[in-house]
């Protein structure tokens, strides 16, 4: 069906291109190889592929780091591949973990104690104010202070208990073998990928981290951990 195409104006194929979905398009300059050298032209692939990246990306976050990996990209195709492949990652490491600012909050189960001084749990609405932490790269875990000016009541909390508050990855979680993150000895946490917003959630039956840490974004990846209750029973 491709060779139809041989036989047209390419400047025609180049517009009757821009009504097919991203998977015929990418079958037809697989297949029709009289037509691949005018797809990938510069301004071609522009033409075609901009369009599919501009709404891959609607409502989805990237890091600082894939963003810059982005940028070093010069073809629309290949940004748009890589776009597909990172959003099916669900490995975080140790650079783009440092280089996240992550908002914190306890789940309902880690206890009363715990919810009244959380401001997740006491402001109204939710999402409008969280804990901000960071996973600095010598292994400890940093509070970054309120907009309000208020103190951290964890942060006071753990200076009490005179805790320093450490981070590491590890391979198991009560028997079963993945990439998780543990925070000094309580239960280790999975990592996990929103497939709605691409952002990160790192979790155990108590606590949460949440990526991207503006409110805009953390009602969607609160209100799947609410989905999700049942997980760690």
């Amino acid at each position: 069906m491709a060779n139809i195409f041989i036989e047209i104006v390419p400047d025609l194929t180049i517009n009757v291109a821009t009504f097919l979905c991203i998977a015929d398009l990418l079958a037809l300059e697989a297949t029709c190889t009289a037509l691949r050298k005018f797809y990938t032209s510069a301004s071609v692939d522009k033409f075609l592929y901009s369009p599919f990246i501009n709404a891959l990306r609607v409502g989805k976050c990237l890091s600082p780091r894939i963003e810059a990996k982005l940028a070093t990209i010069s073809s629309c195709k290949t940004k748009y591949r890589f776009l597909v492949e990172d959003s099916r990652r669900d490995l975080i490491d140790a650079e783009e973990l440092c280089s996240l600012t992550w908002a914190f909050r306890f789940k309902e189960p880690a206890g009363e104690f715990w919810l009244m001084i959380d401001p997740y749990w006491s402001q109204s609405p939710y999402f409008t104010k969280s804990y901000l932490r960071r996973f600095e790269a010598d292994g400890l875990v940093s509070s970054i202070p309120l907009l309000s000016g208020e103190i951290d009541p964890l942060d006071n909390w753990a200076q009490g208990a005179n805790l320093t508050i450490r981070w590491r990855f590890t391979r198991t979680r009560l028997g079963k073998r993945g990439h998780y993150l543990q925070i000094n000895r309580w239960p280790s946490m999975v990592i996990e990928r929103d497939p709605i917003t691409w952002g990160w959630k790192i979790h155990n039956q108590w606590v949460a981290y949440l990526w991207p840490s503006d409110p805009s974004n953390l009602q969607r990846l609160h209100e799947s951990l609410e989905l999700d209750i049942d997980r760690f029973l």
